[in-house]
């Protein structure tokens, strides 16, 4: 979760559902998002990674033997608190950990991590090139940013159920890896992002996703004056 047009509200909004956000739907979609993952990223287990708006941090958890270490992420503080409780349980507090941070208000230091990835976050945000100039700006130079999110919905269906939603109704993959390249990054490619439902079984609607992948470019070498 991160926040979009009403950050109070969309945040109390996290909070209130933090308790009971982890419904089988949603740890079968996190499983199957870190198996996409695990797939299209080059993890050598050393990489120091940034979940963004990772709420309960279900994704990650399931990619923390792949990695270094993980910093979950988010705005919402009633997800944070779930996500300490989830890294607890599965003990791995020794690789994992949960913070509170809205990007578009904080900055990290300049090349703190290896890599960047988020599922499902960037349509609560309002100002996605922000937010990327911030991962390009936090993630070293060769590092990765890994964005999965939703096609886009021109009929806001997917949160019809939400009259307050005020953030994005999903992105057009030519969209969104053009904000990528203009935030900096370079070698974007969009795959397949494999499909959400939203509603009960009668009423069931199916949503495609896609998966950002883009490379922060390498140091600039200062003897060699082709760069």
């Amino acid at each position: 979760m991160a926040d979009h047009d009403h950050p109070t509200d969309e945040r109390a909004h996290f909070d209130q559902a933090a308790q009971t956000w982890d419904d089988p739907a949603k740890l079968a979609r996190a499983r199957a998002a870190a198996d996409l993952l695990a797939r299209e990223l080059p993890l050598g287990g050393d990489q120091r990674v940034l979940d963004v708006g990772g709420g309960t941090g279900a994704m990650s958890l399931a990619l923390a033997d792949r990695v270094a270490s993980v910093t979950v992420s988010d705005a919402s503080p009633g997800m944070v608190a779930v996500a300490e409780q989830r890294i607890a349980e599965a003990g791995l507090g020794d690789r994992v950990e949960a913070r509170q941070l809205d990007l578009l208000t904080e900055s990290l230091p300049l090349s703190s991590y290896d890599g960047a990835w988020s599922m499902l976050a960037f349509h609560h945000v309002p100002d996605v090139p922000l937010l990327l100039t911030r991962l390009r700006e936090a993630v070293r130079p060769g590092g990765f940013l890994a964005v999965i999110e939703l096609d886009h919905d021109p009929e806001g269906a997917f949160h019809e159920h939400r009259p307050d939603f005020g953030g994005h109704d999903g992105f057009t993959r030519h969209g969104f890896a053009h904000d990528m390249a203009a935030a900096g990054f370079v070698d974007v490619r969009i795959v397949e992002g494999g499909t959400v439902h939203r509603g009960d079984d009668a009423e069931s609607r199916e949503f495609a996703m896609f998966l950002a992948v883009a490379t922060v470019p390498a140091a600039a070498d200062p003897a060699d004056p082709t760069q």
